[in-house]
C-alpha cells in the first residue's frame, strides 16, 4: 500500500468514516503473503466513498482528497478560468462544504497576481454575513494552490432552473430579484460591490432562499487603474478578457463595459435588471446580437426592451421599475437598492392582490415573436394548479378544490419538469400535506409509513402530450396511480397492481388489463410514459407498450359514486395503499409528431 492511500485510509478512521474494525480489516498482503494491490484495496473501502473519490485514489491522488485536518473532498461541483470548485464534507464539524481553488499560472507574474486577486477575494468575502449571500468559512493555502472553503447551498442556479423548467411567473420572478436586492443592499453598505450579477451566480436553495455567489469579481471600492486589462490588447482579447474578468456582457452596464472603475451600486442594479428579463423570459434582454461587440453596443445604445411585447401578464405598471433598473446612464437608474426594493416590494404587493382576486387562472400568451411566424394553434400553455390532497380509505376520495390550489404560469411550446415547478411555488403549497413530503428540485418522496397524501395538478396540455415518470418503489407493495386527463375524459392507470397494470375508467370500469407487466422495484428506476396521439392512449415502461388504448371518446365520462375528486380536470399521482414511491422525474410536455410510440 502506498503512503498516501495509507495515510487515505488512516484519516477515514480518524474522522469516523470507517470504524477500527474496518480499517483493521484493510490489509496490505494476502493470507498467502502475496501482496495486495490498490485496486483490491480499493475494493475493502468502496462502499465509503464516490465515484469521484475511487478515480482520483485509483491515479494515486489520495493526497489530493485530503485538505488539512478536516476536509475531506467528495466531489467535483464545477471548475471555471481561474479555479475549481469541490463538494467537501467537514468532518468535524459533520456538515458538507464548498471549496474553491485558484489554479496556478506557469507563469510565475501572473501566478502571483492571481494569488493577490484570491487574497482580495477572501478578504471581501470574509466582511459578508447575510441571508442572501453564500457565506466564506475559511481560507488557505496548500502549496501553490489556494483555497476558499465557502457555505454548501444544495439547489439550482436561476441559470439552469430557468433553462430546465421554463419562465418564471412574475410573482416567483420577484421573490427572486426582491432577496438578490437584499443581498446587494448589505454589501453595497459594505462597500463591495459585485459586478457579475447574473442568474449563474445567483443560487436557489429548496425551501426558495437565494444566495449570491461567485464574489470573484467583487471589488471593495475603489477600483484601481492597475486592474485594467493591457491597454494594447487586439478589440476581441480585450472584450473577451474584460468578459471574464470583468464582468458577463449579456448583464453587464454600460459604464462598466466602458471603464471598470466607474462601476458602482448602479451597476449591479442594471445587472440586476439584466437577471430580472431572463427569469422573466428565458433570454437575456439583448441577447438576438451575435457578436460580444454588438450586445455591448446594443447595452449602450438600444431601447429598453417592452416586458409586454413577450409577456402579457406582466402589467404595464411594472415597465416603469424595469426601464429605471436597465437606463442607460447611471444618473438616471435608481440611486442605490434601498430606492429599488421600495419600487419592488410595491410591485410584489399589487401582483400579489392581483392574483388573489383571480377566479381563474390567467393563460400566458404566446410570445409576440412566435405569433409572427404564424404560430396560432394552442401550443402547450402549462397552467399548473399544484396542491398536496389527502385521500381517505379506498381508490380516491375528497380532494381540495381547485380554487384552493396555487397556480404556477410557465411558457409555451415546449416540456417542463413540474419537480422543480412544485419547488418554485413551494411557499404556497398546502400545509400540513406537504410537511410530511420530502420535496426538492430532483425527488418527490411519498411519506414513509402515512402515504395518505397525494400530488394533484391541473394542466392545459396540447392536443398530443405525454406524461414521463422515473419512478421507485419506497415501501409496500401497492400499486402507483396516475390519473390522466384527456379529451373530456379522466381515467386511472394503476401501475404493478400485483405485478399487473390496469387502465380504470371514472365509473370503475377495467378498460384494459394486463395481468403480468412491470413491477416498480426498489432496486431501480423505472421509466414510465403516457402519451395521448389523436384519441389514442398509451403506457410505456422502460420503453416497453404496456397498455394501449384505441379510442379514450369511449370511455366512460361520468365518474361513478365515490369518484369524489371535485375537480375532474385534474392529473394525480399516488397511491391508494399503504405504499410509498419515490419520483425523480415528472415531465409534461408535446408529444412530437414525428416521434415513434415510444420515444422519449
Amino acid at each position: 500500500m502506498s503512503d498516501t492511500l495509507h495515510n487515505f485510509i488512516a484519516f477515514l478512521q480518524r474522522s469516523g468514516i470507517l470504524s477500527e474494525a474496518e480499517a483493521s480489516n484493510i490489509r496490505d498482503v494476502n493470507e498467502d503473503g502475496t501482496v495486495r494491490d490498490s485496486d483490491a484495496i480499493l475494493a475493502d473501502v468502496s462502499g465509503h466513498l464516490t465515484e469521484f473519490q475511487l478515480s482520483e485514489l485509483r491515479e494515486g491522488k489520495a493526497d489530493k482528497l485530503i485538505l488539512g485536518d478536516h476536509l475531506l473532498i467528495l466531489d467535483r461541483l464545477g471548475r471555471g478560468g481561474m479555479g475549481q470548485v469541490f463538494l467537501a464534507r467537514h468532518t468535524l464539524m459533520k456538515r458538507n462544504v464548498a471549496v474553491k481553488f485558484i489554479l496556478p499560472d506557469d507563469d510565475e507574474k501572473a501566478n502571483a497576481s492571481r494569488k493577490e486577486r484570491f487574497i482580495r477575494e477572501v478578504q471581501t468575502a470574509s466582511k459578508l454575513s447575510h441571508p442572501n449571500i453564500v457565506g466564506a468559512m475559511d481560507a488557505g493555502f496548500r502549496g501553490d494552490l489556494c483555497f476558499l472553503v465557502m457555505e454548501h447551498v444544495p439547489g439550482a442556479n436561476l441559470g439552469r432552473l430557468v433553462r430546465t423548467t421554463g419562465p418564471m411567473s412574475l410573482t416567483a420572478a420577484l421573490d427572486v430579484i426582491v432577496q438578490v436586492a437584499r443581498g446587494l443592499e448589505y454589501a453595497h453598505g459594505k462597500g463591495i460591490i459585485h459586478r457579475d450579477i447574473k442568474p449563474s451566480n445567483l443560487l436557489r436553495r429548496d425551501d426558495g432562499v437565494v444566495k449570491i455567489l461567485d464574489m470573484g469579481l467583487a471589488r471593495v471600492e475603489p477600483l484601481t487603474a492597475g486592474e485594467l486589462p493591457d491597454t494594447d490588447a487586439t478589440e476581441n482579447d480585450w472584450l473577451t478578457r474584460r468578459g471574464q474578468l470583468l464582468g458577463t456582457i449579456d448583464y453587464m452596464a454600460p459604464e462598466q463595459a466602458a471603464d471598470p472603475r466607474q462601476a458602482d451600486g448602479r451597476s449591479d442594479i442594471y445587472s440586476l435588471g439584466c437577471t430580472l428579463y431572463f427569469l422573466l423570459t428565458g433570454t437575456p434582454p439583448f441577447k438576438r446580437e451575435e457578436s460580444p461587440l454588438s450586445r455591448l453596443i446594443a447595452h449602450r445604445e438600444s431601447p429598453v426592451p417592452l416586458l409586454a411585447e413577450v409577456r402579457k401578464d406582466v402589467p404595464e405598471t411594472f415597465q416603469a421599475c424595469f426601464e429605471k433598473m436597465l437606463a442607460k446612464s447611471p444618473r438616471q437608474r435608481y440611486n442605490n437598492v434601498a430606492e429599488l426594493l421600495v419600487d419592488l416590494e410595491a410591485a410584489r404587493s399589487r401582483e400579489a392582490e392581483a392574483v388573489a382576486t383571480l377566479d381563474e387562472t390567467v393563460r400566458l400568451d404566446q410570445p409576440v415573436a412566435k405569433r409572427r411566424r404564424g404560430v396560432g394553434a394552442i401550443a402547450l400553455g402549462l397552467l399548473l394548479v399544484v396542491g398536496l390532497v389527502l385521500w381517505q380509505t379506498g381508490l380516491v376520495s375528497r380532494w381540495r378544490t381547485a380554487d384552493d390550489m396555487p397556480t404556477v404560469i410557465t411558457n409555451a411550446e415546449k416540456s417542463y419538469r413540474l419537480l422543480e415547478q412544485l419547488v418554485l411555488r413551494r411557499d404556497v403549497l398546502a400545509p400540513p400535506q406537504l410537511d410530511r413530503w420530502e420535496l426538492t428540485s430532483d425527488r418527490l418522496v411519498m411519506p414513509e409509513g402515512d402515504p395518505t397524501a397525494k400530488l394533484r395538478f391541473r394542466a392545459e396540455v396540447a392536443d398530443d402530450f405525454r406524461l414521463q415518470l422515473a419512478v421507485s418503489r419506497r415501501s409496500g407493495a401497492g400499486p402507483l396511480a396516475i390519473g390522466i386527463v384527456a379529451r373530456q375524459r379522466q381515467f386511472l392507470f394503476l401501475v404493478d397492481r400485483r405485478g399487473g397494470t390496469l387502465l380504470l375508467t371514472a365509473n370503475g370500469r377495467a378498460a384494459a388489463n394486463v395481468p403480468d407487466s412491470l413491477r416498480i422495484s426498489e432496486a431501480e428506476r423505472s421509466q414510465l410514459e403516457v402519451q395521448v396521439r389523436g384519441r389514442e392512449v398509451r403506457l410505456l415502461g422502460d420503453g416497453v407498450e404496456l397498455i394501449s388504448y384505441p379510442d379514450i371518446a369511449t370511455l366512460d365520462p361520468e365518474p361513478r359514486q365515490g369518484w369524489s375528486i371535485g375537480d375532474t380536470e385534474a392529473f394525480f399521482i399516488g397511491s391508494n395503499e399503504r405504499s410509498s414511491f419515490e419520483i425523480t422525474e415528472l415531465k409534461l410536455g408535446p408529444l412530437p409528431s414525428e416521434s415513434a410510440p415510444n420515444s422519449r
